[in-house]
């Protein structure tokens, strides 16, 4: 096993960073999309209960058959596991962020324009990512 490894080892550690590029890459285009998404969904009530709906039904699909269906489409590669890491992980941060948006307390968002802060920040913005952080 250690002749094995030693003599692989420039291509283990060439893979290995290569797995942690593309899973760091999905997972921030994945909270990019998620924390839009959850904009839009508290700015509009009508769509929570939808987000949430397709965020548990999302869970619940065996990653062997998403990729089933994603690899006649996408092919085999980095582009369909991207596509995997991302769709897995946008749910999830989806939900949390929508949690957190939604917890604002409107005494804050009426303070904030108290202060001065404009409305594109205050709109459950700011108070509501870091709510949405700690999780």
């Amino acid at each position: 096993m250690g002749d094995f490894i030693a003599s692989r080892w420039t291509d283990i550690v060439f893979r290995s960073y290569q797995h942690a590029s593309l899973v760091i890459q999905s997972v921030f285009i994945a909270t990019v999309i998620a924390i839009a998404l959850a904009v839009l969904v508290t700015s509009i009530p009508k769509l929570e209960p939808i987000a949430n709906t397709i965020s548990t039904i999302g869970l619940t699909i065996p990653s062997f058959a998403l990729l089933g269906i994603l690899i006649p489409l996408a092919g085999i590669g980095a582009v369909t596991s991207m596509i995997l890491v991302a769709f897995y992980a946008v749910l999830p941060i989806l939900r949390n962020a929508t949690v957190g948006l939604l917890g604002v307390d409107r005494t804050l968002i009426e303070s904030a324009v108290g202060m001065g802060m404009k409305p594109a920040l205050h709109e459950r913005g700011c108070s509501g990512l870091s709510v949405s952080v700690a999780g």
